[in-house]
């Protein structure tokens, strides 16, 4: 009995150590999996949609408005990119036709669809959690943000958004408490992608095209503006080219792009209460 007292202790005690082993070494690798998973994936793409947010404000705002602002975003959009230099592409001076706003704000957008595509590819089931529902967050903006309150509620008005009955953008009207990206992901290509958007099953590829494989880096503005000035290369982006091509206030076509606009600005805001579930 004095013999197996002590034999009994140790097979304990090397139980216990083996288990408490095996807990940290999965809890550090869960820690690692969810700082790759934040630092690889979701803030990036959380920064580019941010950015993305803050050009479709000013559009959708000036868009929304009458009088020389609202013609001047108008002739920001109504370009050709055959006939210019390649200066065009950095000069932006309201009332001229210079080519930045346009080409920058296509650069983002598929700078977007870039972040989407890894994300889908490589990660796409990313946990996270959201701590506003959409009801919540507009209450929250009409009380710390007043004057952006009325612009917002514009935009949440809209056909895209409010009244779309595609399931996808049901469940992020209600959505709360923890979910995956591709959730997300999904309502953003449904808006986007629906008619006379960026045709949805063309998303990745205009992603993809950002990236310069032979150097692997995703291409800067720079080097965006020399495949726009080429027309051989130039036909890849034709479906964002022609998305933001043209858009203006009034004809049929350019009411639905700007409800999509307007649809994407809510779904944006609503990332800024989305966090990576830990």
């Amino acid at each position: 009995m004095s013999i197996l007292i002590p034999s009994l202790l140790a097979l304990i005690t090397a139980i216990l150590t083996s288990f408490i082993g095996y807990s940290i070494t999965k809890s550090k690798m869960k820690h690692e999996i969810i700082t790759e998973q934040k630092y690889k994936y979701f803030l990036p793409f959380k920064s580019c949609a941010e950015d993305v947010r803050g050009r479709l404000i000013h559009i959708e705002k000036r868009l929304s408005e009458n009088g020389e602002k609202q013609k001047a975003m108008i002739a920001r959009f109504n370009q050709k990119f055959e006939t210019h230099k390649f200066s065009w592409y950095f000069n932006d001076t309201v009332g001229r036709e210079d080519g930045y706003f346009i080409t920058s704000t296509i650069y983002i957008t598929c700078l977007l669809f870039y972040w989407i595509r890894k994300i889908q590819w490589e990660s796409p089931f990313i946990e996270l959690i959201c701590k506003k529902n959409i009801s919540e967050m507009m209450k929250e903006i009409r009380i710390s943000r007043p004057k952006e309150f009325i612009q917002i509620e514009r935009c949440y008005n809209s056909d895209e958004f409010r009244n779309a009955e595609y399931r996808i953008i049901e469940e992020i009207r209600k959505l709360k408490g923890k979910f995956h990206i591709r959730t997300f992901i999904t309502a953003f290509k449904v808006i986007f992608g629906r008619m006379n958007g960026v045709p949805y099953h063309m998303h990745d590829s205009l992603g993809d095209y950002l990236f310069d494989y032979k150097n692997g880096k995703i291409r800067n503005y720079a080097e965006f503006c020399e495949l726009l000035y080429d027309e051989n290369t130039r036909i890849r982006f034709s479906p964002v080219i022609n998305f933001w091509m043209g858009l203006n206030s009034k004809d049929e076509t350019s009411k639905q792009k700007l409800a999509k606009i307007q649809a994407v600005i809510v779904l944006f805001e609503l990332l800024r209460y989305i966090d990576i579930k830990v």
